[in-house]
C-alpha cells in the first residue's frame, strides 16, 4: 500500500467508507466547495480566452 501522504493526495482518502462506517459530513462539504470554487474557475477562464486568433 502507498504511503498515508500519497493516499491523503487523493479526494477518496478523506471520504468515509460507507456502508460500514458513519458518516462525515465535513470532508464531502469541503470537496463539494472546493469542486464548485474550481468550476467558477474554469467557467471564468473560458469566457476570457480570444478564440479570434
Amino acid at each position: 500500500m502507498a504511503p498515508r501522504a500519497v493516499v491523503n493526495l487523493s479526494p477518496f482518502g478523506h471520504l468515509p467508507k460507507l456502508p460500514g462506517g458513519e458518516m462525515a459530513w465535513g470532508p464531502v462539504r469541503v470537496l463539494v466547495g472546493l469542486a464548485a470554487v474550481l468550476v467558477a474557475v474554469g467557467l471564468v477562464g473560458v469566457r476570457r480566452r480570444d478564440l479570434t486568433a
